[in-house]
C-alpha cells in the first residue's frame, strides 16, 4: 500500500505540475493579449490627442491673427493721429517763426529808416 500512495503523490504532483504550467501560459497569454490590447487603444489615444493638439494650435493661430490685425489696426489709427498732430504743430511752429522773422525784419528796416532820418 505504500507504494501506491507514492504513485498516486507523484501522479497528484505531475497533474499539479502540468496544471501550474498551464495556469502560466494561460495568464502569459492572458498578458499578451491584454498588453497588446492596452497599446493598441493607447496608439489611438495618442492619434486623437496629436489631432486634438494639432487642432488646438490652428485655431490658436487663427485667434491670435485676428487680434493681432485688430491690434495692428488700432495702432495705426493712434499713429496717423500723432502724425496729423505733429504735421499741424510743425505748420503751426513755421508761421510762427515766419511772423517772428517778418517782424526781426521789419524791426531792422525800422532802424535803418530811423538812422536816415
Amino acid at each position: 500500500m505504500p507504494h501506491r500512495q507514492a504513485k498516486q503523490k507523484n501522479r497528484g504532483s505531475g497533474q499539479r505540475f502540468i496544471a501550474e504550467r498551464y495556469l502560466d501560459m494561460r495568464l502569459d497569454e492572458t498578458k499578451t493579449e491584454i498588453t497588446g490590447e492596452l497599446r493598441g487603444e493607447m496608439a489611438g489615444m495618442k492619434a486623437d490627442l496629436r489631432s486634438d493638439m494639432t487642432d488646438l494650435k490652428t485655431g490658436l493661430r487663427d485667434e491670435i491673427r485676428e487680434n493681432a490685425a485688430k491690434i495692428l489696426q488700432g495702432v495705426d489709427k493712434i499713429v496717423t493721429r500723432f502724425d496729423t498732430a505733429e504735421k499741424d504743430h510743425a505748420a503751426h511752429t513755421m508761421l510762427h517763426k515766419r511772423i517772428g522773422d517778418d517782424l526781426h525784419h521789419h524791426d531792422q528796416r525800422i532802424k535803418k529808416l530811423e538812422a536816415r532820418v
